[in-house]
């Protein structure tokens, strides 16, 4: 079923869908690998920024995976950084739901510097 349902609509949005609605360990498992490197890098980029108020996660994939996303694995693939996990705990991290914030944004400055 998964592999028809991926032939027949985007990929990634019915791996997604099967991961958290279905009983498919192989959709599970690709996306808990996913939410493993995206929580890994986000640590990362939250070490090398210092976001004292916070790291906010935005965009597609971070709204339609949020409750996935709470469940643990991105976040102690977050704070998995070794000496530096009680600085990344006093990071609170945001997801932002709004799939279009990034347009949002854009539009913001493209009115403030016109």
């Amino acid at each position: 079923a998964l592999l028809a349902a991926m032939a027949e609509h985007d990929a990634a949005a019915v791996l997604t869908r099967f991961a958290q609605q279905e009983d498919e360990p192989i959709a599970r498992s690709t996306l808990e690998l996913f939410m493993s490197i995206y929580g890994a890098f986000a640590g990362n980029l939250a070490l090398a920024a210092l976001p004292h108020g916070g790291l906010y996660v935005a965009g597609g994939i971070a709204a339609k995976i949020s409750a996935a996303m709470q469940q643990g694995v991105f976040l102690r693939s977050f704070l998995g950084k070794g000496r530096f996990s009680e600085l990344l705990r006093s990071m609170p991290v945001h997801i932002v739901l709004n799939e279009q914030i990034g347009l949002l944004g854009a539009a913001a400055c493209a009115r403030k510097d016109g």
